[in-house]
C-alpha cells in the first residue's frame, strides 16, 4: 500500500493544481511545451556533439538552431512518416539480410491465431513493436511520436486527430489535420506485400502436382524482432539484474534465496547489422546487434539411478524431485503473488508452469515402474495404496482385490488429488517464506488436480 486513504482518487498529473487559479493546466504540461522540450533537447545534443572547431562557425550553429526550430523539425518529421521512412514493425525483413528491401510486418499478438507453439502471440502485455528506419537519421521521430499527453502517446493523438495536437502541427486546421494523418501513418501496414529475393523462401505444395509451379505456395518466414527482443530482456535480466546475482551469491554461499537461479545452457549469440546496427530496426540497435539463440538440440539423456519412493509419505515429496521442481513452484509462485491480470495469457502462463512440474512426475514414474516389480511390499514404504497402484501396479493388484486390472482407474483420481494438494502446500510454503499471503484453496487444487489427472488418464489409457 502506498501512503494514501485507500478510498483516495490519486493524483492525476495531466491535471492542474486545482488552486485558486482555476485548476488551468500550467504552461509546462501543455502539448506544446512537450514538444518545444523535446525539440530543444535533440538541438543541444547536436550542438554538444559538433567539433570545437565547428562549434566556433556561427553558420554551422545558425543551420542546426534552424533545422531544430519546433515548426521546422516537426514538418521534417512529418514528411518523413508520410514518405514511409519511419515505420512500426514486428517482423523486420532486414533481421535476416541486412540488404533485404521486403516488407516490414507489424502483427501485434491480438490479431495473431492462438498456438501452442511460443511466437510473437505469445507476449501479450509485453510486446513491445520494432522500429524501422531507411536511414539512421530518421530514428529522432520516434520520440515525437512516443510523447505522452493526458496519458496517451503523440500516436494514439494523431490516430484520433486530437484537435489539441492538431493546432499544435499547423496553424492552418486543414493543414494541421492532413500532418495528423501522416503521423497516424506510422503505425499503419504498408500494402501490398512484397518478398526480397535474399529473404529466406520456402515453396509449399498446397495442390496435387509438384511438377506444376501454379500448385506451390510461396512462404517467406520472417525474423520477429519482437521476440527476439522480448528473448534478450528476459536472458538479460536473468544474468545481470541485482536479484539475479544475488541470486547466484547466494548458490555460491549455499545460502536460501527467494528468486531462484535461471541458466540457458548453450546459449548462442547472433550479431546483426554492423558496424551501424541502427539501420537495421532501433530494436536490434538498442540490443547492440545481439540476437540470442536458444539451444534447439534434442536433449541428451543422462541416466540416474532409479530408486524405489521408500520412506516418504507421497511420491510428489520425495527429496530427489525437490531440486527439480523448486525453481517451477518459485517462478509460479512468483508470478501469482504478482497478481498478474486475469486473461488468457495469464491463464496459458500459469498452464505452461503446472504442466512442466507434472511432465516432471510423470516422467519420474515412468523410471519406478520400470523397476522389478514388488518394491511397493517393503515395509519402508510409506505411500498410500493409490501411488502404489500408479507405480507398482501388478503387485497391488494381486495383493489388493480392489486394485484388480479391470478396476485399476479407481487411483487416478487419488492420484491426481495429491499432486493437487502438493502444489497448494508447496506454493503456500513459500508464500510463508517470504512472509507474503495468497488466497488459494481447494478449488485451485481441484483445478490442478484436474490437469493431472488429465495427462495420467491420456498416458495410462
Amino acid at each position: 500500500m502506498h501512503n494514501m486513504d485507500l478510498f483516495d482518487e490519486p493524483p492525476d498529473p495531466d491535471k492542474g493544481s486545482g488552486d485558486e487559479q482555476g485548476g488551468f493546466l500550467p504552461p509546462s504540461d501543455s502539448l506544446r511545451a512537450k514538444v518545444e522540450a523535446l525539440v530543444s533537447e535533440l538541438r543541444d545534443k547536436k550542438l554538444q556533439s559538433l567539433s570545437a572547431k565547428d562549434r566556433a562557425d556561427p553558420e554551422k550553429t545558425r543551420s542546426i538552431e534552424a533545422r531544430y526550430h519546433p515548426d521546422t523539425w516537426v514538418r521534417w518529421v512529418t514528411a518523413t512518416i508520410a514518405a514511409g521512412n519511419l515505420k512500426q514493425a514486428s517482423h523486420v525483413a532486414k533481421l535476416i539480410h541486412t540488404g533485404a528491401k521486403g516488407t516490414n510486418i507489424l502483427a501485434t499478438p491480438e490479431t495473431l491465431p492462438d498456438r501452442d507453439l511460443v511466437g510473437t502471440h505469445s507476449l501479450g502485455s509485453a510486446f513491445l513493436p520494432d522500429i524501422t528506419v531507411n536511414s539512421s537519421a530518421n530514428l529522432p521521430g520516434r520520440d515525437l511520436l512516443r510523447i505522452e499527453h493526458h496519458k496517451r502517446t503523440l500516436l494514439e493523438l494523431a490516430q484520433a486527430e486530437d484537435p489539441e495536437l492538431i493546432e499544435v502541427l499547423s496553424e492552418d486546421e486543414t493543414e494541421g489535420r492532413e500532418m495528423a494523418k501522416a503521423l497516424a501513418q506510422y503505425a499503419q501496414q504498408t500494402s501490398p506485400r512484397r518478398a526480397d529475393p535474399r529473404l529466406r523462401q520456402v515453396y509449399w505444395l498446397v495442390g496435387d502436382d509438384p511438377a506444376s509451379d501454379s500448385h506451390f505456395h510461396l512462404l517467406v518466414p520472417l525474423y520477429s524482432s519482437s521476440l527476439a527482443a522480448h528473448f534478450y530482456r528476459v536472458i538479460q535480466d536473468s544474468r545481470w539484474s541485482e536479484s539475479a546475482q544475488a541470486a547466484r551469491n547466494a548458490r555460491k554461499t549455499n545460502k536460501a534465496h527467494p528468486q531462484g537461479v535461471t541458466e540457458f545452457p548453450n546459449l548462442a549469440r547472433l550479431t546483426i547489422g554492423g558496424a551501424n546496427k541502427q539501420n537495421v530496426s532501433q530494436g536490434n540497435a538498442e540490443r547492440r546487434g545481439i540476437n540470442y539463440l536458444l539451444d534447439a538440440r534434442a536433449p541428451q539423456w543422462h541416466q540416474q539411478e532409479v530408486r524405489p519412493p521408500l520412506g516418504s509419505r507421497s511420491f510428489f515429496s520425495l527429496t530427489s524431485h525437490r531440486r527439480q521442481t523448486y525453481g517451477l513452484v518459485n517462478a509460479l509462485t512468483t508470478f501469482l503473488l504478482s497478481d498478474p491480470a486475469t486473461n488468457r495469457f495469464t491463464r496459458r502462463r500459469i498452464d505452461g508452469m503446472v504442466d512442466s512440474l507434472i511432465d516432471h512426475f510423470l516422467v519420474s514414474a515412468s523410471a519406478v515402474k520400470s523397476l522389478p516389480g514388488g518394491w511397493s511390499t517393503d515395509e519402508r514404504c510409506r505411500i498410500p495404496l493409490a501411488q502404489r497402484a500408479w507405480l507398482d501396479p501388478e503387485t497391488v493388484a494381486e495383493g489388493e482385490p480392489k486394485a484388480s486390472v479391470d478396476t485399476l482407474p479407481w487411483w487416478q483420481d487419488e492420484v491426481a488429488a495429491d499432486f493437487g494438494a502438493w502444489l497448494n502446500r508447496e506454493v503456500l510454503r513459500l508464500c510463508k517464506r517470504q512472509k507474503r499471503d495468497l488466497a488459494l484453496g481447494d478449488e485451485q487444487a481441484r483445478e490442478w488436480a484436474r490437469r493431472f489427472g488429465d495427462q495420467l488418464s491420456w498416458l495410462e489409457g
